[in-house]
């Protein structure tokens, strides 16, 4: 194992992590009276009888503890830049390395991406399962969604974050078979 490799790990980690640290890509939106807001419905409102996946909802929507929602922020903010950039950065380090490795796996990177892409929104489609904000008390957070889009408001499962994210991870991880890259990778996708 190479110090520069490690070394160049540790750096794409702390960019991933810095750029990401504003939360630009997700901006809270505040109403104008907090106590009546749709979040504050939705988070006062602690039934036990709500399904898992509203409950996991929940328990990540509403907390407000910096220690989650900074590292959580910046990982979604980092999501479109690597989506976006990844390919073209794995055709770029193989067309200055020549190394037949590296166009394999760029290869192998830019069939994953794709495949991905068009398997998610195929099932987006057939799915149609509804946002949250749709049939719940809660403010999009994203600026893309205020105010929601009728053809996009019933697009939620699967998550097109969550399928890209870890395909790509796992794609360059198994090219690249490493713990500076697996664990990084892993990380940076469980947050996206």
């Amino acid at each position: 194992m190479k110090r520069g490799n490690v070394r160049a790990s540790v750096v794409l980690l702390i960019v991933l992590v810095w750029g990401g640290g504003d939360g630009r890509a997700q901006t809270q939106h505040s109403s104008p009276d907090p106590a009546s807001g749709p979040e504050t419905r939705f988070c006062a409102n602690e039934s036990v009888d709500r399904p898992l996946d509203v409950r996991g909802l929940a328990l990540v929507y509403c907390t407000t503890q910096p220690g989650v929602t900074v590292p959580l922020r910046a990982a979604h903010a980092t999501a479109r830049p690597v989506f976006y950039g990844a390919v073209p950065a794995a055709w770029v380090g193989a067309g200055i390395t020549q190394d037949p490795s590296a166009v394999a796996a760029a290869y192998r990177l830019t069939l994953t991406q794709g495949l991905t892409y068009g398997l998610v929104v195929g099932a987006k489609h057939a799915v149609g399962r509804p946002r949250p904000y749709v049939h719940r008390p809660l403010a999009a957070r994203a600026d893309r969604h205020d105010p929601p889009d009728p053809g996009d408001a019933h697009l939620s499962f699967p998550s097109g974050h969550a399928g890209l994210s870890a395909a790509l991870v796992t794609s360059w991880s198994l090219s690249h078979p490493r713990w500076y890259v697996v664990g990084p990778g892993a990380l940076w996708a469980t947050g996206v």
